[in-house]
């Protein structure tokens, strides 16, 4: 997956779509501090999909060795494990919205040409127990 592209379609997406969750929000009548973050939302959307596409098993050991090793050229302001984790939550309705987004028509065929898939599967593997004569056929008894 190419990483430029993907930050790309992420940071668009996040240039109209937070203005208008900010809008959609109720307050709570405290104030609250509006300090930015080092790294932009779209940055941080990037990384958790590109985790989510990756073969680590776990977050901690994909963001440490992987992200701060060897993409520090691409995000230049990376910031620590904990922050990290600290950010991600602020970055879950937006990236929801942005996947939910890229989803295309459902045409009900994927899961039906599994389904069928599996059948045929099935019923081929019973075809071939009935053909086997019964003395070939092992029992149930002797496998113990």
């Amino acid at each position: 997956m190419q990483i430029l592209q993907l930050f790309f379609d992420c940071d668009e997406f996040c240039r109209e779509f937070l203005p208008r969750l900010a809008a959609q929000q109720l307050a709570d009548g405290k104030r609250h501090r509006q300090c930015e973050s080092s790294l932009s939302p779209s940055e941080v959307m990037t990384i958790v999909i590109l985790f989510h596409h990756s073969g680590f098993r776990n977050f901690k050991s994909y963001y440490t060795q992987h992200v701060c090793q060897l993409w520090r050229a691409e995000f230049s302001r990376l910031v620590g494990y904990q922050r990290m984790v600290e950010l991600k939550p602020y970055v879950l309705v937006p990236l929801a919205g942005f996947l939910h987004s890229r989803f295309g028509n459902c045409s009900g065929i994927s899961l039906r040409a599994r389904f069928l898939r599996r059948r045929r599967r099935l019923s081929a593997t019973r075809q071939r127990s009935l053909r086997q004569p019964k003395a070939s056929r092992p029992s149930g008894r002797a496998m113990q």
